[in-house]
């Protein structure tokens, strides 16, 4: 009987459910700003890709994206084996657009958001 059970009975231990991995945080995340990509205001758009960027990172390398300013942020990406030079200057290119809508108000477009988007889209897919 103690056989059967074993067998039948759930085990809570495989019911465990797998957190979701960054990468698939990242592209949940950029769905649903894609679906925005054509209506959203630049300022908040730059922003929302921003913030999914740098969480990306911190989950994913463990580097304290979300809370550092874009030069401490690079400064320890340098750090960092997947940061290689073509790499970081993705990052600094993109992350200055951002900086510049978000901190000097930028004029910026809705061409801007498809930029910053594929930019975006473009780095989560390259990391293995």
């Amino acid at each position: 009987m103690a056989v059967i059970a074993y067998f039948v009975w759930p085990n809570p231990k495989q019911a465990a459910i797998q957190p979701p991995l960054p990468k698939e945080i990242a592209r949940r995340r950029l769905e649903d700003a894609k679906a925005r990509i054509s209506t959203a205001n630049p300022y908040e758009f730059g922003i929302e890709v921003s913030d999914i960027l740098r969480s990306f990172i911190e989950q994913q390398f463990g580097i304290k994206a979300v809370r550092q300013t874009t030069f401490e942020f690079l400064n320890e990406a340098a750090h960092t084996a997947f940061f290689d030079v073509s790499r970081q200057e993705k990052l600094r290119r993109f992350l200055g657009a951002c900086d510049a809508i978000k901190f000097a108000h930028t004029a910026s477009g809705r061409s801007d958001n498809e930029v910053l988007f594929e930019q975006v889209s473009a780095f989560v897919e390259e990391v293995n």
